[in-house]
């Protein structure tokens, strides 16, 4: 275990197709090595005068620090909302494993598989980032 150069990053959607659209366009882009969807929850948040609750959904991504500001761009250039939660947060810790393959995942031009982090045969689309 050591201490990393991973980041992960979180924000809000209204709803669960818009949520999955983005985390497709960020992995696609290489912006993000995984991007993960959860909920509906509900969000309590006062907007423009008022008191407001909502349902949501959260989508967190893990990137390097080498490639946040590329995930940020994409994510706040195409988020449907006026302002977009946008939280990072830096991993304390990773596996070494596991931030090789986000730094490898992020990085253009890099071909990997999982065997090269964990000495299995698996695709990285089969270890679930």
């Amino acid at each position: 275990m050591s201490v990393t150069e991973i980041v992960v990053a979180t924000t809000t959607f209204a709803d669960k197709t818009q949520a999955a659209e983005m985390a497709k366009r960020v992995v696609s882009a290489r912006a993000a090595a995984c991007a993960q969807i959860d909920g509906p929850f509900e969000s309590h948040y006062g907007w423009q005068g008022k008191i407001c609750q909502e349902t949501e959904w959260r989508l967190t991504m893990k990137t390097a620090n080498s490639s946040l500001d590329r995930l940020a761009s994409i994510v706040l250039a195409t988020h449907p909302y006026d302002l977009p939660q946008w939280v990072v947060v830096q991993a304390f810790q990773t596996s070494d494993p596991y931030r090789d393959w986000v730094i490898a995942s992020v990085t253009p031009g890099s071909e990997f598989t999982a065997s090269q982090f964990t000495g299995s045969e698996a695709t990285a689309e089969e270890s679930g980032g």
